[in-house]
């Protein structure tokens, strides 16, 4: 296959240079929000076209090393060239810059950005002075694929037929050419052109990482974000491989959590965590120790004195490695305020929804919230509400897991090896703690959550606040997860994989829907009957 890319503002992105450069010149307002396309329209509709041209000239040049990597094409790039592509720079790039006195050359210090980027080599890299020699070069190339920002470029008379057109833009074009297909992430132009990842390609990315042949790849079903696979190498090797959302579905990290994580409990002695083999950045891959067990259903006493030493061993070490480490946890709470937004954004979301009427509004509207709100009047009024609205002691911080529990726990002989730390980071323990009670997955008695939170308490004794805080802020956190168990009927959900395969089913879609209120409603009735009490006490 071969594959020909556009540079400017396909590759590279130049939004936030524009409007810096817009603003040290005084084109725009330094409160001024929006892209490239809207930037270029406002200053021809105030100056002129003339000075759009000569602010393009110092982009492209002189602050050229400003701009960014578009998000997920490095995944896009090594993905397509392991699977057999030839991929093809050919850009419109005029020697020097429009009006220019400085003469800086446009070509080599796109090279140069190129370098420093570490983007992998290209077949080649055409830079042509003119559209038409731009055009005759893509024709020449005889491509199967081209993509380019600029949708006149694609709609020229004289484009090859034969050349598949794809316009990458953020801007949806109501009314684009049949002929050509659009798309905003470099994610969805991979699964458009090679198709959906099978285990043909996932076996061939991992013997990229591991250099090392492999026997069998299989897929481990249920899993709801990372796809997970079994490989089983030739040598006898057994590994699990985790293929991560592409980073510009997901900005969250996910690789760099987990293997940032599970490296620094490895330095420390962790004996009940998964070993890394193999990871890539590029990939959004790795690949972990296969751990042979099952997924504890029944807990004993054994069971939860090993989560409470984890937890023990994991604040131990963030005495002194927490301030050096770089994320936050996904959805940390450090503080009411980082709560009550969070329930905010996916409460408005979900009401958002035009999928959610019926039953499933009227709960929303008439329960749900006014349960939320009836809890944050009277915790607005509590001698607690100034302490915890403002974050927590960075001494008290601890690196969470975020996910902990036995949902995400692998039972070996008498052993429990935890698992999935792509949400690890910074953040109050009492998350850790409250989550750990209110997980729909978990299954405990009250008596074991009772006995648990015993134990934890005594771990965080030297928090000050710590009890306090956990029992002012632990409805909050069951308000958060009527709201979590929601998750597939959100409005930001609806391009989901998993909201797609459920909406195909409408008979399966509202029968979903209905299991997932009614355990909504059951951290509705905790908060207004003050159930979580009575582990509290």
């Amino acid at each position: 296959m071969r594959i020909g890319i556009d540079f400017d503002n396909t590759i590279a992105n130049y939004d936030e240079v524009f409007c810096k450069v817009a603003f040290n010149n005084k084109l725009i307002k330094k409160d001024w929000r929006g892209n490239k396309q809207a930037l270029r329209k406002k200053i021809i509709k105030d100056k002129n076209e003339e000075v759009w041209k000569k602010l393009q000239g110092l982009v492209y040049g002189k602050y050229m090393h400003l701009a960014k990597l578009s998000e997920g094409f490095i995944n896009f790039l090594f993905k397509s060239k392991l699977l057999g592509a030839k991929v093809y720079i050919v850009s419109h790039k005029t020697i020097y810059g429009h009006y220019d006195r400085n003469k800086v050359p446009l070509r080599q210090v796109a090279l140069k950005w190129i370098i420093k980027k570490k983007i992998p080599e290209f077949e080649k890299i055409y830079f042509e002075d003119s559209i038409d020699n731009k055009i005759r070069r893509i024709n020449n190339l005889k491509l199967d694929y081209f993509i380019d920002d600029l949708e006149l470029i694609l709609k020229n008379r004289k484009f090859s037929k034969e050349t598949n057109k794809i316009l990458f833009s953020r801007q949806v074009k109501k009314r684009l050419s049949k002929n050509i297909k659009q798309f905003n992430k470099w994610s969805n132009i991979r699964k458009c052109i090679f198709g959906p990842e099978g285990l043909k390609e996932i076996k061939t990315y991992a013997e990229f990482i591991s250099k090392k042949k492999i026997f069998r790849v299989n897929k481990i079903k249920g899993q709801r974000n990372s796809q997970l696979y079994k490989i089983i190498y030739k040598d006898g090797l057994i590994a699990a491989l985790k293929n991560y959302p592409a980073e510009d579905l997901d900005r969250r990290k996910r690789l760099k959590r987990e293997y940032e994580s599970l490296q620094l409990m490895k330095k420390n002695g962790f004996k009940d965590v998964s070993k890394v083999l193999y990871q890539d950045e590029n990939l959004n891959i790795i690949i972990l120790q296969w751990i042979s067990g099952i997924k504890p259903i029944k807990i004993d006493n054994n069971e939860l004195n090993k989560s409470i030493n984890f937890i023990r061993k994991i604040k131990k070490i963030s005495r002194k490695t927490v301030g050096n480490f770089y994320f936050d946890a996904v959805e940390s709470c450090k503080s009411l305020k980082d709560i009550t937004g969070q329930i905010n954004y996916k409460m408005n979301d979900l009401l958002k929804s035009k999928h959610n009427s019926g039953k499933f509004k009227h709960f929303l509207r008439f329960m749900l919230k006014p349960t939320y709100m009836n809890l944050y009047k009277e915790a607005k009024h509590s001698k607690m509400y100034k302490l915890f609205i403002r974050p927590i002691n960075k001494n008290y911080e601890i690196l969470s897991p975020s996910d902990f529990g036995f949902h995400n726990s692998i039972k070996k002989s008498k052993k429990i090896i935890f698992i999935d730390f792509e949400y690890f980071g910074k953040d109050d323990p009492v998350k850790l703690t409250a989550d750990f009670l209110l997980h729909p997955g978990m299954k405990l008695k009250d008596a074991q959550k009772k006995k648990w939170l015993k134990e934890v308490l005594k771990v965080f004794r030297r928090d000050k606040y710590f009890e306090q805080r956990l029992k002012f802020l632990i409805p909050f956190y069951a308000i958060r997860w009527s709201l979590i168990v929601l998750n597939d009927f959100r409005k930001s959900n609806f391009n989901h994989e998993n909201y797609k395969n459920l909406s195909a089913n409408k008979k399966l879609f509202f029968k979903k829907r209905i299991k997932q209120i009614n355990k909504s409603l059951y951290f509705c009735n905790l908060v207004r009957s003050r159930g979580y009490q009575k582990w509290l006490n």
